[in-house]
């Protein structure tokens, strides 16, 4: 079991992959569990392709930017490869009412699910920053900071182990979703050998959601970690199974 703290390129699953945990003994496929309370408890859900967004920080200086960044997505981004999200997270500036500052920093994130619109968009928001800038006679630095990778789920070593997620949760108790715009730096792994990674859902109530995992208000049922141990032995006996001799 691996415990992570998020961390940008060059920690986290970033460093461990650096390090070489992918390749001394070099690792065939790679699997992760994901617990939730976004669901009813017991099942657990899944993804083919690209599971959970990558997720990257800009650091820009400016004002109107903010404004003009949100028509990136609609205007520029090709969606028909899949999803992107731009947020502005903090805008800071000035100390003082009456005095204009010399200068604004804001900082926000951009998700994607593919490496092209993540490329696409990171030209984008640099391209608006300092055009946005240099019409008001301003000039804007921008820096972007790689963070996670999109998370892809292997098509084929997924509809594999879907048995084995069905012999731990039950029948009819495990279903395919749409992509997430979260991200996870388990996607480290799964750009070194295939990857399959699943959401076990676990919320404290028999028929809704429970508070998200960020909430302080979390909490899961305790019984559904049992579900997910049993997804992952039955995973790995599958996959050994039909491994190579």
């Amino acid at each position: 079991m691996f415990l992570f703290q998020p961390a940008e390129e060059g920690g986290g699953a970033f460093a461990m992959v650096k390090e070489g945990v992918m390749d001394n003994p070099r690792v065939d496929a790679v699997f992760g569990q994901h617990v939730g309370s976004g669901h009813p408890g017991g099942a657990i859900n899944y993804r083919r392709g690209g599971t959970m967004a990558s997720s990257d920080t800009f650091h820009v200086a400016a004002a109107q930017i903010v404004t003009n960044l949100q028509s990136i997505v609609s205007r520029q981004a090709n969606l028909s490869q899949g999803a992107a999200v731009i947020t502005v997270g903090m805008f800071n500036a000035g100390n003082r009412s009456n005095i204009i500052p010399e200068t604004a920093a804001i900082v926000g994130t951009i998700r994607t699910l593919n490496e092209p619109t993540r490329e696409q968009v990171h030209e984008a928001v640099t391209r608006m920053a300092q055009k946005t800038a240099e019409a008001a006679g301003l000039s804007a630095e921008v820096k972007i900071d790689r963070g996670y990778p999109v998370l892809n789920n292997d098509p084929e070593l997924t509809s594999r182990m879907l048995d084995a997620l069905e012999r731990a949760a039950g029948k009819n108790r495990v279903r395919e979703i749409p992509p997430l715009l979260a991200s996870e730096d388990f996607g480290a792994f799964s750009q070194r050998a295939p990857g399959f990674y699943w959401f076990l859902n676990a919320s404290p109530h028999p028929d809704r959601a429970g508070a998200p995992n960020h909430s302080p208000l979390f909490l899961i049922a305790e019984q559904h970690p049992k579900t997910g141990v049993k997804a992952l032995v039955n995973v790995a006996l599958e996959y050994l199974r039909a491994a190579p001799k």
